[in-house]
């Protein structure tokens, strides 16, 4: 629940401007592509208030996939029982790794 805590990339110095993974954006996670998007957003600041005409950097909502929508719900739940973190892989995903470690070695040892 740090969101609230979050500053966004524009300060209250006319000149000062952030750009780190934990300004306020549409990743609401500490990675580089918040940063990424934390960047572009003070870039647009600067373009605003330094009065160039300039094309501003594009700014989109993350994408998250449907299928993370289980294991988000799966945590939540966890969370609000007041249970650790689980580093448990899904059965899913092991079994796509599975696979794609088996078509890899298929296509490895046809090329040697």
């Amino acid at each position: 629940n740090s969101w609230d805590l979050r500053p966004y990339a524009y300060t209250r110095i006319s000149n000062m401007f952030l750009a780190s993974d934990y300004v306020k954006t549409y990743t609401d996670l500490a990675t580089m592509e918040g940063a990424n998007e934390a960047a572009r957003r003070a870039v647009n600041c600067i373009i605003d208030t330094s009065g160039v005409r300039a094309k501003k950097c594009k700014v989109w909502d993350l994408h998250e996939p449907w299928i993370f929508s289980f294991y988000r719900w799966k945590d939540k739940r966890r969370y609000k029982k007041g249970l650790a973190w689980n580093v448990e892989i899904p059965w899913i995903m092991s079994f796509a790794i599975r696979l794609l470690r088996f078509i890899k070695d298929l296509f490895t040892k046809k090329t040697k």
